[in-house]
């Protein structure tokens, strides 16, 4: 296991990260038809590269790498609403609240402070923060965790 993954296992756990995976590799295998192992060996790949192609989901904060010029990434932080068919759409989490225009030639479309972006801008960010959907049902704790009862017990 790479440093990287288990980065990503401390962040969200090992069961949302595999159900992340295992979503990437079934819409890789039926996007291209490669057989499964390929596309294991693939995405891992991919994966240890932080590619957002695997990466970007719903609930995800990403923030700029400090390699990065302002111009190319004029927001600080993004946080991910939701995944698109060929990018995310992301509201910034700028802490100036700085109004920033986009680098020329990226295809955004900014609606209510929010923007369709392309994973290629992504690409300029890291993953910081991760709060998968899984975090607040009911099974995903322990089976100890358990709300009491009325009268105090289990």
């Amino acid at each position: 296991m790479s440093t990287f993954t288990r980065y990503l296992n401390e962040l969200i756990g090992g069961q949302a990260l595999g159900d992340h995976l295992s979503a990437a590799i079934r819409e890789l295998q039926h996007r291209t038809g490669a057989s499964y192992a390929e596309v294991c060996d693939e995405v891992t790949e991919r994966l240890d590269a932080g590619d957002p192609a695997i990466l970007a989901a719903t609930r995800q904060t990403w923030v700029r790498r400090g390699s990065v010029a302002t111009m190319a990434a004029p927001h600080a932080r993004l946080r991910i609403l939701e995944r698109t068919q060929d990018g995310v759409f992301v509201v910034p989490l700028d802490p100036s609240g700085a109004q920033h225009t986009m680098p020329p030639g990226d295809e955004c479309a900014v609606d209510g402070g929010g923007f369709d972006a392309s994973l290629d801008l992504l690409a300029n960010y890291e993953l910081t923060a991760w709060q998968p959907f899984e975090h607040f049902l009911p099974t995903c704790g322990s089976l100890s965790d358990v709300r009491p009862g009325r009268d105090g017990t289990s």
